[in-house]
């Protein structure tokens, strides 16, 4: 159990670690930056698309394991079958929240002159900090009844 919890947090910090790796390289020039000039429409078009990802990937990355559906298939399952859901359950956390930073980080370096792309990266940062797994919350899951504390 603790293995897999393990991998799931080196991964979530893989995740931070790439993102943190792509801003430094387009900062220090050795990834072109600004290679997009769009026009006003795509730039609103860019920015409801980060903030959606930032907001929404956000708050359903944040609320997943919430769900009353995702609580009963860790809390009802045996403990290896449970630990193998809670292990699908936070992979899809962190494919969510890899979405909106990268996106955001992407569009960001795509079309410097908008800052709508950098305060959403934030945003979704923030957020990925809530969404490391451990083995507090899967225990909370278990013992709870599926329900969250």
């Amino acid at each position: 159990m603790q293995k897999k919890l393990q991998l799931l947090t080196g991964a979530h910090i893989a995740l931070w670690i790439a993102t943190a790796a792509w801003a430094a390289l387009s900062e220090t020039g050795l990834v072109p930056t600004d290679y997009a000039a769009p026009s006003p429409e795509t730039t609103y078009a860019l920015d409801m698309l980060s903030i959606a990802t930032a907001i929404g990937g956000g708050w359903a990355a944040m609320r997943l394991l919430s769900l009353e559906y995702v609580r009963r298939k860790i809390a009802d399952a045996p403990l290896p079958a449970a630990l193998a859901a809670y292990g699908r359950w936070a992979s899809l956390r962190l494919a969510v929240m890899g979405l909106a930073l990268w996106y955001n980080v992407a569009v960001y370096y795509a079309c410097t002159a908008h800052t709508t792309a950098a305060y959403c990266l934030l945003i979704a940062a923030g957020a990925s900090l809530f969404c490391i797994p451990s083995v507090k919350d899967f225990e909370a899951l278990r013992s709870n009844n599926g329900k969250k504390p």
